[in-house]
């Protein structure tokens, strides 16, 4: 029963970061009118962005 458990808490934590991350990258794409107020892109498009 206890192995369960030690499998459980790093796939918990793995998704957890996983939709962390995911949510801002996808609030990015969603709506890219943030880049419109000056905040800076994440994700692909910030590096093919020109410097400013």
């Amino acid at each position: 029963m206890f192995r369960l458990f030690y499998l459980l808490i790093p796939l918990a934590f793995a998704i957890l970061v996983v939709i962390l991350f995911e949510r801002r990258r996808l609030s990015d794409a969603l709506h890219p009118e943030t880049a419109e107020r000056g905040i800076e892109p994440s994700g692909p498009e910030a590096l093919a962005a020109p410097p400013k």
